[in-house]
């Protein structure tokens, strides 16, 4: 699997919700745009080399199925996006939920289980 980023995660996750392709303006009305220019351009060639986005002849970018593979694809469990999520940066619930596109109970659900096989250890 690829390593990401927050930063990488907040892109994909903008273009995931942009049905899977985004554009400069979208940047600019996302949290995104404080991270400021020289950043975000660097962001976006890094997801570019590692294929997880690509760009469109119009400038705008989209989401590689590579990318939609590692948090967003039905074939992964729910347990391991979670983990996914988790190993990039420590998250709440409403946020983990958030980033995968499910409700707040599946992944309490899928958390609870997860602890009881100690393969997490996380407060409600």
């Amino acid at each position: 699997m690829t390593k990401l980023t927050m930063v990488d995660l907040k892109i994909l996750f903008l273009g995931i919700n942009k049905e899977g392709t985004f554009d400069e303006k979208d940047i600019e009305e996302s949290d995104l745009k404080k991270l400021g220019v020289g950043r975000i351009l660097d962001q976006l060639a890094s997801l570019k080399e590692r294929g997880l986005i690509e760009m469109n002849k119009n400038g705008s970018f989209s989401i590689t199925s590579s990318a939609k593979q590692i948090l967003w694809d039905d074939e992964i469990p729910l347990w391991v996006k979670i983990l996914r999520v988790l190993e990039i940066k420590s998250q709440n619930i409403k946020t983990v939920a958030s980033f995968l596109l499910v409700s707040d109970d599946q992944v309490k659900e899928e958390i609870e289980d997860l602890r009881k096989r100690h393969l997490l250890l996380m407060s409600p």
